[in-house]
């Protein structure tokens, strides 16, 4: 018989294979258990952490322990005194079930440790509420030793961000201290290859640092949906360089735009005024209604009309963009265009 045999035999009912049982029994926190406390250690932080007060599923609590086996060898009062203090930090009952949740391995950490770690983020140049909401998305930052993390803003300041640009792009991506520098660099690397220079890349992801977490074919399949629509290569390389927001919208909120501008035939905009694309369609669709009702033609020439500020619209015509949008459905518009009709 193996040792253990009745853990083993209940850990495989509730979803773990032999490979991950072995690791988890053999891990050194419970390794010098008993097999009847370990036996019952298990059931009770299943029973605790599916209870009212956490709220997770039994799979959520076999998937934190693959991570984490010292989770079984913790008792429930430990685990609602950890709670609580994580919580004292700054954090909401919630998002300390999230961070448990995604970071088990939190429940390792002291409580001293993890106040250290923020003040010394603070020192880097983050605002404690900045660092609380990083955490809350990627709590693994408390298993990260500050050398680490200094290493990285140094690493990234080699490849041309300055320490401002870090941080910048860090509050935004807290992942970036996930990924190695190695990974980071391919993705400048790989926006080269698509025809922008080092100065665009850095640029481009320092405004919209989301790019760090998508792969490049995604990027590419963006450029060529919007190629669709009419323009050249270099073309969409001059809208995303002056417009790089438009990477982090959906390729459907992109095509609408654009495709609605074209539809009116107000296009010149979009590549030498591309932040403009920025506006709702909803909005610039209602307000193009508007002068179309009251006899003002909206050309080439005179686009600036669709996106003048809401307080300057109201000051001329008395009326909300709420209204407007309101007045005039866009929604309503794209089934008509649908069936044939058009404005």
């Amino acid at each position: 018989m193996k040792q253990y045999e009745n853990v083993r035999q209940y850990m495989f009912s509730i979803g773990y294979d032999d490979g991950m049982i072995d690791k988890i029994i053999n891990s050194y926190s419970l390794i010098r258990m008993k097999e009847d406390t370990l036996f019952l250690n298990i059931q009770n932080v299943i029973r605790e952490l599916t209870g009212e007060l956490y709220g997770y599923t039994k799979e959520d609590v076999v998937k934190m322990a693959k991570s984490f086996p010292t989770l079984y060898s913790l008792d429930a009062n430990y685990i609602r005194k950890r709670t609580l203090e994580i919580m004292k930090l700054g954090y909401t009952h919630d998002e300390v079930l999230k961070m448990i949740k995604l970071y088990p391995t939190i429940y390792s950490f002291g409580i001293e440790s993890m106040k250290k770690k923020i003040e010394d983020m603070v020192e880097l140049g983050y605002s404690r509420d900045e660092v609380i909401k990083m955490t809350k998305s990627l709590p693994s930052i408390f298993g990260k030793s500050m050398n680490n993390v200094k290493k990285k803003i140094e690493d990234m300041m080699v490849l041309g961000y300055t320490k401002e640009d870090v941080l910048k792009i860090s509050k935004s991506i807290p992942s970036i201290y996930s990924q190695n520098i190695e990974s980071i660099n391919q993705k400048l690397l790989d926006f080269m290859q698509m025809g922008y220079s080092k100065k665009d890349v850095i640029k481009i992801t320092r405004k919209v640092p989301s790019i760090f977490s998508v792969g490049a074919s995604h990027l590419k399949n963006k450029m060529l949906e919007i190629m669709k629509l009419g323009y050249s290569y270099d073309e969409v390389i001059q809208l995303t360089n002056k417009f790089p927001i438009i990477y982090s919208l959906s390729i459907d909120t992109i095509l609408k735009r654009i495709s609605f501008y074209q539809s009116i035939g107000v296009t010149d905009f979009i590549l030498n005024d591309s932040y403009k694309l920025m506006q709702s369609t909803k909005l610039s669709f209602a307000r193009y209604m508007f002068y179309k009702e009251h006899d003002v033609s909206v050309e080439n020439n005179d686009y600036r009309k669709l996106f003048i500020s809401a307080k300057n619209f109201f000051k001329k015509y008395g009326i909300t963009n709420v209204d407007l949008i309101k007045k005039y459905n866009y929604d309503l518009y794209l089934e008509e265009r649908n069936n044939g009709l058009s404005i």
